[in-house]
């Protein structure tokens, strides 16, 4: 987990478990390599005085791809998980040219799972996250949207994504010991 901050900031944010890099001290190409191969501790807050400038260089080492996803909740609050690659996940993808997020949320839920016409009820978060791809480097900032569904439709895995099953439930628990930060993130979320 990495995040860019200001060191005016620090005052503000929890650091507890994180490591602090001041990101003058450190080549930011020597430190995406080591983040790359697992050489940087697991929480890192990497401290400059002009953030978006660092940001930029940051996402310029990578391919750059934007996706929106859901949170979704039946009528008994039960959440909608799919197991992908054997991790629980939530259903998101990449948004295509001229799509706008919302929509592209929904139609990422509804062609993953099977369901069909879930409602937008608010926008949670917005999360990053990367992985190899093809022999590159991706880094993906994902919009979420928590969605209410009060539909019958059976559930249907979009197996040529890799989706292995798709569920129903309110045993959160059970999914979020087998699934990414950033998933744990959306989800606690939805109770801000």
């Amino acid at each position: 987990m990495l995040f860019i901050i200001n060191p005016n900031d620090l005052g503000n944010t929890d650091i507890k478990g994180f490591r602090l890099i001041e990101a003058k001290e450190v080549s930011l190409t020597i430190f995406l390599e080591d983040m790359l191969q697992g050489k940087v501790a697991d929480k890192v807050m990497l401290m400059t005085s002009d953030v978006e400038q660092t940001f930029q260089s940051f996402k310029s080492h990578f391919e750059y791809i934007e996706a929106a996803g859901g949170l979704v909740l039946n009528s008994n609050k039960e959440v909608l998980w799919m197991k992908r690659l054997g991790v629980w996940d939530l259903p998101k993808g990449k948004v295509e040219i001229g799509e706008d997020y919302p929509i592209a949320a929904v139609r990422e839920v509804e062609e993953e799972t099977g369901i069909s016409n879930p409602v937008i009820k608010r926008e949670l978060i917005s999360t990053y996250h990367t992985y190899p791809f093809k022999g590159k480097q991706v880094l993906k900032r994902t919009y979420w949207y928590l969605m209410n569904y009060s539909g019958e439709d059976d559930l249907i895995p979009q197996t040529e994504e890799g989706i292995e099953e798709v569920l129903w439930s309110s045993e959160s628990s059970l999914f979020i010991e087998n699934t990414y930060q950033n998933i744990i993130d959306v989800y606690q979320s939805k109770f801000s």
